[in-house]
């Protein structure tokens, strides 16, 4: 799907159409001029737990949402965690409530085991969630002499960790 993605974004981005350059859209424009951004943005989020690019994905999916490119950030993020909760709704997960993208704690943000559970398992179903949760260790090229390397923080996939365990598959074992 991300391959997918970002053909159909260069294809747009090098098109002479310029209705087709309008459609295109800053976060398009940025998937094509970045290899597998979206994959890479999950991957933030998952291995060194990103909250910055959880924000990012928040605001571009909360704008889509609300049909406003321009929306302010904040609105934006608050747009999508309607969703979230809209969603949770819909899957019966009665035993969750979400305020924030993140999961950093806010008074009303909570999710029960048997939810987090359920989310877990429709999580690993996507391919590049399950590739994400299970990679220790990735980089990520920003030019010629330049690349972001990041370590997942979960112990478990660490090999030096005494916590090490070689049947884990990923996901995250964080805190809020």
């Amino acid at each position: 799907a991300v391959e997918a993605a970002v053909k159909v974004a260069r294809t747009y981005a090098q098109s002479k159409d310029p209705e087709k350059k309008d459609r295109l859209g800053n976060v398009m424009f940025m998937l094509a001029e970045c290899i597998r951004f979206v994959a890479v943005l999950i991957a933030a989020m998952l291995l060194p737990s990103g909250n910055d690019a959880t924000q990012v994905v928040a605001v571009a999916a909360g704008r889509k949402l609300a049909e406003d490119p321009e929306l302010n950030m904040y609105y934006a993020v608050e747009r999508f965690v309607t969703q979230m909760n809209e969603d949770r709704e819909k899957m019966g997960l009665t035993g969750s409530h979400f305020v924030t993208v993140d999961g950093m704690h806010s008074g009303n943000h909570y999710i029960s085991f048997q939810d987090f559970v359920t989310i877990g398992r429709l999580a690993m179903e996507n391919d590049v969630i399950a590739k994400s949760v299970e990679t220790f260790t990735m980089e990520i090229p920003m030019g010629e002499d330049r690349s972001l390397k990041w370590k997942n923080s979960n112990m478990l996939l660490d090999p030096h960790s005494r916590y090490f365990c070689t049947y884990i598959s990923g996901l995250k074992t964080g805190f809020t």
